[in-house]
């Protein structure tokens, strides 16, 4: 499986190089750079008192992986994205997990239920980003890639937009490899499909 990959990357990556389209990194780019530190043992987890009285949105998507809720994705607006601007070293990003919610912990239904009240929750979020199972079709996935690939284009080299059904169809099936090549061709941060693939599991909170 190793070796296909690997063949399939070199593939991609030996026509993506013959567009013969080369560009310097982003802004955006930079920015990830300069984002992508580790998390420092003492930040390692943040507790978040947040108070859903008058039912106001948590701002995030979650998706039930082991005894968890796994953070997919974070909105501009709601409780945490505002506690996160107010803590910018502590913030919750996207791999986080939710582990406790109030006295609710260890099962995620109970964690969700207890996210969903409409009272006052104290959350406790660990930052580290481990490994958690949260299955995504494929389907997610390969949506998810021609959605980055597209972005990539219209920030490097939108001529190459009208391009990109053919290049999916080409390489169905091996979505991530080609979005993965795009990131390298144009210096930015590949993200997890895994991880950032939308799907019906996820919740709005």
């Amino acid at each position: 499986a190793d070796t296909l990959e690997q063949a399939t990357s070199m593939e991609v990556e030996f026509n993506v190089a013959a567009e013969g389209t080369s560009t310097a990194a982003t802004e955006l780019a930079e920015q990830l750079a300069r984002n992508a530190k580790p998390v420092s043992m003492s930040h390692s987890s943040a507790r978040l008192e947040l108070d859903r009285s008058g039912g106001e949105s948590l701002g995030v998507a979650v998706r039930q992986a082991d005894a968890v809720l796994l953070i997919t994705w974070i909105g501009k607006y709601g409780l945490i994205p505002s506690w996160s601007a107010l803590n910018p070293d502590r913030a919750v990003l996207p791999g986080h997990r939710i582990i406790q919610a109030n006295d609710a912990s260890g099962a995620a239904d109970d964690l969700l239920s207890a996210c969903r009240e409409t009272a006052p929750v104290v959350l406790e979020v660990d930052r580290t980003h481990k490994t958690v199972k949260a299955t995504v079709t494929s389907d997610g996935i390969a949506n998810f890639c021609r959605h980055q690939i597209e972005q990539l284009f219209q920030r490097h080299d939108q001529e190459a937009i009208k391009h990109l059904d053919k290049r999916m169809e080409t390489y169905k099936g091996r979505e991530v490899a080609l979005y993965r090549t795009y990131c390298k061709k144009y210096g930015e941060e590949a993200k997890d499909p895994e991880l950032c693939a939308n799907s019906t599991d996820d919740i709005m909170l």
